[in-house]
């Protein structure tokens, strides 16, 4: 959902798998529109009320 939303996109960084089975690692990172989402995570009341900061 979150690369969906566009609060996440790949990196090129990869690993293999660590058993044989699974699919390769494959990272993500925040965009700019996720790291807006996790600031609003963190202090919702001065997201809301930029008076209070």
């Amino acid at each position: 959902w979150f690369l969906i939303l566009g609060l996440i996109e790949r990196t090129d960084k990869k690993e293999p798998a660590i058993y044989d089975f699974l699919q390769k690692r494959v990272f993500y990172k925040l965009t700019a529109k996720g790291k807006a989402e996790v600031t609003a995570w963190e202090d919702p009341i001065s997201v809301r009320h930029p008076e209070f900061r």
